[in-house]
């Protein structure tokens, strides 16, 4: 009898560490990605043949020549971006590089080194922004809890193609995301490899 219940407790054991395995973001093996949980559901994009997911990259530029250029650099990633109603997820770097105008293209490689990155909407910071098809979550600095929410650079290397020299960073994140009316989301477990642009 004793082992009888014994093998039932582990049996049961087994099947519980294989469902909790199961909610886990899966692996991709795209070449750019961003896949995780939010809110406890799995969200998923990847840049494959087969999949409808497009990647679109933005930059922004305060410009003063030649000595004073501010540049910010975005990536988003998502289904359908003709289609306002469709959903996507930004990351971007506000302000990461100041400097000399004539420059910028020569640092760009160097502004995304492995590491960690704040979270937050400030110059050399991180801004997680999610479209659910009707609105904007982003992750702004004063929801973030130290140690709980992080953005890491894991990898970060230069890849050249017939359009130029762009970087891809891969990495993962966990940050709390927040709405217009204060509503909260939780985005955890996520791994990304995306695709950044200096300004040409």
């Amino acid at each position: 009898m004793k082992n009888l219940i014994s093998f039932f407790l582990l049996a049961t054991l087994l099947l519980s560490c294989k469902k909790d395995k199961g909610n886990s973001p899966s692996t991709s093996n795209a070449d750019y990605y961003f896949i995780g949980h939010l809110d406890g559901a799995e969200l998923k994009f990847e840049i494959t043949a087969s999949s409808n997911a497009e990647i679109v990259t933005s930059n922004d530029a305060s410009l003063n020549p030649p000595d004073d250029c501010t540049y910010s650099y975005g990536c988003a990633i998502g289904t359908g971006f003709a289609e306002l109603s469709e959903k996507s997820i930004e990351v971007s770097f506000p302000a990461l590089y100041s400097g000399n105008c004539g420059e910028q293209e020569t640092a760009f490689p160097g502004l995304f080194p492995v590491g960690l990155f704040p979270l937050g909407e400030d110059a050399g910071s991180v801004l997680i922004t999610y479209f659910d098809g009707t609105e904007n979550w982003s992750s702004f600095g004063s929801l973030q809890t130290l140690g709980e929410h992080f953005f890491e650079v894991k990898a970060s290397e230069a890849v050249e193609s017939g359009f130029g020299k762009s970087q891809k960073v891969s990495g993962e994140l966990s940050c709390l995301l927040v709405n217009f009316a204060g509503q909260e989301k939780k985005l955890e477990g996520v791994k990304f490899s995306l695709s950044f642009w200096p300004e040409i």
